[in-house]
């Protein structure tokens, strides 16, 4: 894109001869505002074509060989929901949907300190069965037992 002070300096230069003195400042005035309202019309066409190239990038990410879209990957949490709703439901027919899912909120968790709770427990049991004792950190507890 050419600077403002170029297309000035090239439309000045078609000023017409038989112009009046007092009408140069208003011509100049013009000149601006027309680069201006050009300027400002090429980066909303910019803007719209980048919005369209990043949005046909998300519609063929989204859809298959067949152009049929593909659903969305659920999250963990998600998937508890879905596959939970159903038996809450049955469980307790008379919640109303808001007291179910906050029911099922709290089974998520309860079920997310079990996994987590286990993880550890797993990752703990394996720290322990991995690193034999270091010759460097007995002598270490000797010398503190000595003192």
């Amino acid at each position: 894109m050419a600077s403002m002070v170029m297309l000035f300096k090239e439309r000045i230069a078609n000023i017409p001869d038989n112009i009046e003195d007092k009408d140069i400042i208003s011509y100049a005035k013009n000149i601006i505002k027309e680069i201006k309202e050009e300027n400002k019309k090429k980066k909303v066409e910019e803007s719209e074509k980048i919005k369209k190239k990043r949005s046909a990038k998300k519609i063929a990410k989204n859809i298959d060989e067949n152009g049929i879209e593909k659903p969305k990957k659920l999250n963990k949490y998600q998937q508890y929901m879905k596959d939970n709703q159903q038996r809450i439901k049955e469980e307790n027919p008379d919640l109303s949907n808001t007291e179910r899912f906050a029911k099922l909120a709290e089974e998520w968790n309860e079920y997310k300190k079990a996994t987590k709770d286990e993880k550890t427990d797993e990752s703990e049991s394996e720290k322990e069965t991995d690193k034999p004792d270091k010759p460097l950190e007995n002598k270490k507890k000797e010398k503190k037992q000595k003192v």
